[in-house]
């Protein structure tokens, strides 16, 4: 938690820069790389899906999901600004039915004890490295277990855990996405300080690195089954000389996995 003469960190950092991280998402490397693989993991029709996305943010995915199902969507994220954002947008447009944003903590009991298993997909877009402990990682996993039906899937964007060095991290700040590190090598639980530059300011906060092992072994632990790291793309005719390196070095990657039907 915030004290009065602390840095903000976790997920507190968005409160400082709602606006700034919103304008990020149309940064190249977000638009032409990190949307489309995303999207393709989500499926381009899901009927009449049941959809919850934890740490929604200003909704930028949340809204996307409303395009693609006529079923409950819910975006919950713990920053007030963030949620603020996400429902200017909705209340500005013409979608219907709406989206149910909350501001909340997708781990308290109320908020799980409200939506029980009910929903058929949830997405968790950066919201796994934000985890300061192990803890509090396990935490995070078990709320979106609990929260999906039998046969649901859990899928999401993540810091890499196979970038594990300054030198990889130092490959890819030329797309405007600056990651660097205290310790080298990397430890479990060290933060990862990352910049980003876009045209409305500077956006500064913190994830947290965690291994591939532990991210695996906890997912297991809750009950999820056959789960996978899906490598970052690139959308069709771009210059893939310039994007060499962040395809070859990417900082960020999606997963998928799926609770059992019985």
């Amino acid at each position: 938690m915030k004290t009065e003469n602390s840095e903000p960190t976790g997920m507190d950092q968005y409160n400082e820069i709602a606006k700034e991280y919103k304008q990020s998402k149309m940064l190249p490397f977000r638009t032409e790389s990190e949307t489309p693989t995303f999207m393709a993991l989500v499926g381009s029709d899901l009927g009449d899906k049941s959809i919850c996305d934890l740490a929604c943010g200003e909704g930028f995915y949340t809204r996307k999901y409303r395009a693609l199902t006529s079923g409950h969507v819910v975006g919950v994220d713990i920053s007030e600004k963030m949620i603020n954002l996400a429902q200017d947008q909705q209340n500005s447009s013409v979608e219907s039915p709406t989206i149910d944003y909350r501001c909340a903590d997708a781990c308290k009991a109320d908020f799980l004890e409200e939506f029980g298993a009910s929903f058929d997909v949830v997405t968790a877009t950066f919201l796994l490295n934000y985890a300061t402990t192990k803890e509090m990682l396990g935490k995070f996993i078990e709320s979106a277990y609990k929260l999906l039906k039998p046969g649901g899937r859990l899928i999401g964007i993540n810091t890499s855990p196979f970038v594990t060095d300054q030198d990889t991290f130092n490959k890819t700040h030329k797309y405007s996405v600056v990651y660097t590190t205290d310790e080298v090598p990397i430890k479990e639980g060290d933060p990862l300080h990352i910049h980003l530059t876009t045209e409305s300011g500077d956006a500064n906060f913190d994830n947290y690195f965690w291994t591939a092992v532990t991210y695996e072994e906890l997912f297991r632990k809750v009950g999820f089954q056959e789960m996978q790291w899906i490598e970052m793309g690139l959308k069709e005719d771009n210059d893939k000389e310039y994007w060499h390196d962040w395809v070859d070095n990417c900082p960020i990657i999606c997963f998928s996995t799926s609770k059992p039907l019985a």
